[in-house]
């Protein structure tokens, strides 16, 4: 077995990494940083500034690498390609983006028509396997099938969930919905929740967590949701060398 750390940001998505918060990173010295869906994102936003800023917002997440020395999963940005739209988690290390991960199932971002991406969502870096799914993606039971039949054990989840008037009600319905999808598909599931404001100003509520066979391990508490947090999680995975060399 392997152990795997992963940290966790819980992080405003309308806001700069702080001092501190680069110094509590780089303290890490995990293997992979997740961070939030849409991190990170200008404080006054629409659609169509995320789409024309994802530049800039690609720099800020290669500024990370420049001091975080793992791998960083995210957040997610509007990007266009060869005439087509899709929200987009870059996989960066050593401050390159060495690969991307295009949502399969896009979600309507308000006037703009965003297509459904066509990439791998399954990766290998330092001899581990992982999957990456953004947002709702990671409810669909045939996304979670297929990592399972791949033989992958962990999932990584960059999302951005919006405030509801049953929190925390619904938080708890879906740690119960992803602890009996981990126990279901043996699956690690990690998943990074942003706060701050996105699209016509609504507030979203922090729901990370960390979910593995046996259930809950870690979740941000209910009073916690609106908090910025950094949270670092061990996990142990198979020996993904030896069982792709074997």
């Amino acid at each position: 077995m392997n152990i795997i750390k992963i940290t966790v940001f819980q992080k405003n998505i309308n806001t700069d990494v702080s001092r501190d918060q680069k110094q509590k990173l780089i303290s890490q010295k995990s293997d992979f940083l997740i961070l939030p869906r849409f991190f990170p994102t200008l404080a006054k936003v629409s659609e169509k500034s995320t789409l024309h800023n994802h530049k800039i917002y690609v720099d800020k997440l290669l500024e990370i690498s420049e001091y975080y020395k793992g791998v960083v999963i995210g957040g997610t940005v509007l990007r266009e390609v060869n005439g087509k739209l899709y929200e987009s988690c870059p996989i960066i290390q050593d401050i390159n983006v060495i690969d991307w991960y295009d949502a399969r199932i896009p979600e309507k971002s308000g006037e703009l028509t965003v297509s459904a991406g066509e990439s791998e969502s399954i990766f290998i870096l330092g001899g581990v396997r992982f999957a990456i799914l953004i947002g709702n993606e990671s409810k669909n039971e045939a996304f979670l099938s297929h990592i399972h039949e791949e033989k992958v054990e962990l999932l990584l989840n960059s999302s951005s969930i919006y405030n509801t008037e049953s929190e925390p009600a619904e938080y708890l319905k879906d740690l119960d919905l992803y602890s009996e999808f981990s126990k279901t598909y043996s699956l690690n599931i990690v998943r990074a929740s942003g706060i701050g404001r996105l699209f016509n100003n609504k507030e979203l509520s922090g729901r990370s967590f960390y979910s593995s066979n046996t259930g809950i391990k870690w979740k941000v508490a209910s009073f916690e949701n609106q908090n910025e947090i950094i949270k670092t999680v061990n996990i142990n995975v198979l020996d993904t060398i030896h069982s792709l060399t074997s």
